[in-house]
């Protein structure tokens, strides 16, 4: 901001140049909207998004810690027997 205030010309050339030299964003950035919406909301709500990943995280956790718990109890080897049974 302070570069177009010192010498406007050149800020703005340089802005231009920028923008004839550079590629624009590729058609396949982004695997599906879903995806898309994602990333925006990365921009603009960063701690947000955070709280959201946080929060599936525990999600995630919460879940292994039932499924290591009921595969390594006594009585999950017990049904399985049983089920190989019938």
């Amino acid at each position: 901001m302070v570069a177009l205030f010192m010498n406007p010309f050149r800020t703005l050339g340089a802005y231009f140049l920028a923008v004839w030299l550079l590629a624009p964003r590729p058609d396949d950035l982004y695997r599906d909207e879903r995806e898309e919406a994602f990333w925006r909301g990365v921009r603009t709500e960063p701690a947000d998004t955070a709280h959201g990943l946080a929060h599936t995280f525990k999600a995630l956790e919460f879940r292994r810690r039932r499924l290591e718990t009921r595969v390594t109890s006594p009585s999950f080897d017990l049904d399985r027997r049983f089920r190989d049974l019938h």
